[in-house]
């Protein structure tokens, strides 16, 4: 498995230097990466009509470093059992670099009730950097 990260590393290299990109932005794109720890989870309070969704992730960098990140959002509802359960909007968790260093981002944005009883999310995402 060294041998094949080795490898992979070195070719990465090659490439940025013939593409004259840097060294960590061809690592960052093709070698760090993220795995589910298991479904989602959701939670629902009808004192305040509120609910809430959390993913659950293991982020992998390719230095070995990894950690376990839980994302959490909030949503509304209209009336507790109502149907009208406004869930937060999680987007595909992204990689950037910065002064040298990888990051991993969660986008999500929060479930927010609409007017007519509909759903929409709130204006602005909530970037989980990590």
């Amino acid at each position: 498995m060294k041998l094949l990260v080795i490898a992979l590393m070195l070719a990465s290299f090659s490439l940025g230097l013939l593409s004259g990109s840097t060294f960590t932005k061809v690592l960052a794109a093709c070698g760090d990466t993220q795995n589910s720890r298991g479904p989602d989870t959701f939670t629902f309070n009808c004192r305040n009509l509120t609910l809430t969704k959390t993913s659950y992730w293991t982020v992998y960098w390719l230095d070995g470093y990894s950690r376990p990140v839980d994302v959490t959002e909030a949503g509304e509802a209209i009336t507790c059992g109502s149907g009208i359960d406004c869930y937060p909007r999680f987007d595909t968790p992204y990689f950037t670099e910065s002064g040298g260093a990888t990051y991993w981002n969660q986008p999500t944005y929060r479930g927010k009730l609409a007017s007519s009883n509909s759903c929409t999310t709130a204006p602005g995402v909530n970037d989980y950097h990590r």
